[in-house]
């Protein structure tokens, strides 16, 4: 028990296989440390060793919660947050965050955080142009018609505020059939 107090790192969300090597039955040491208030318990399986803040325990980050409950596979968020900094217009606040994934699909509470997941490809390191395509692929979600996004769009685009290929090649593999003709359509009507 007392190996296991020392490998616990403020911040950290722990599942019991995390310390299978440590002991027999590591759920059980685990709901003991939840009861001498050195982990939270945040879902089935899930456990925070919390970091203390100004106002108290913080809460664990959105990655360390993901990378736990995905088990360490790969995923990518996006959502109001990310489309937000794009500045082609949406200012969403409210809706939940997405999370590409290859494992679960739905809209899931994790800990205290509520997600939707989704099982669909994504890149390993998304661009800023990706973003552009999942805002046009998403645009309701953001408070915004994918029509109101291509102008925008296509002046940032215009003064390289995106890099050109790199949006369109993004386009072609990530968009859905409807963002792909709208903004060829749109594109061609604005360069004319």
């Amino acid at each position: 028990m007392r190996r296991i107090e020392l490998l616990l790192e403020p911040g950290r969300v722990y599942r019991p296989k995390d310390f299978a090597d440590q002991a027999q039955n590591p759920t059980v040491v685990l709901e003991r440390l939840v009861s001498e208030g050195k982990l939270e318990r945040l879902a089935h399986g899930l456990y925070h060793c919390p970091r203390e803040g100004r106002f108290g325990p913080r809460p664990p980050d959105d990655d360390a919660l993901l990378r736990a409950f995905l088990g360490g596979r790969d995923y990518v968020q996006s959502g109001p947050a990310f489309w937000n900094a794009l500045r082609l217009g949406p200012t969403a606040l409210a809706a939940m965050p997405l999370v590409y994934n290859s494992v679960r699909s739905g809209v899931l509470k994790v800990g205290r955080r509520t997600f939707e997941f989704r099982r669909v490809r994504f890149p390993p390191n998304p661009t800023r142009e990706w973003y552009v395509v999942d805002l046009l692929n998403h645009a309701p979600k953001a408070g915004v018609s994918a029509q109101d996004l291509v102008e925008p769009l296509a002046g940032a685009l215009a003064s390289s505020l995106f890099n050109r290929s790199t949006f369109l090649s993004a386009l072609e593999e990530y968009g859905t059939r409807s963002t792909k003709k709208l903004v060829r359509e749109r594109l061609s009507e604005v360069r004319s």
